[in-house]
């Protein structure tokens, strides 16, 4: 990641690219909650 990349993207702190953001965070987390409880079971 880059500098350019970076400021970039703490510009475009909108709520679009929040809401984006923490639906990739919950896709992210619901992923490693099925891997586990795949694993446990």
């Amino acid at each position: 990641v880059t500098e350019a990349g970076i400021k970039c993207l703490r510009e475009r702190k909108t709520q679009i690219t929040n809401l984006h953001f923490e639906r990739a965070l919950l896709e992210i987390l619901d992923k490693e909650h099925n891997v586990k409880e795949y694993i446990y079971s």
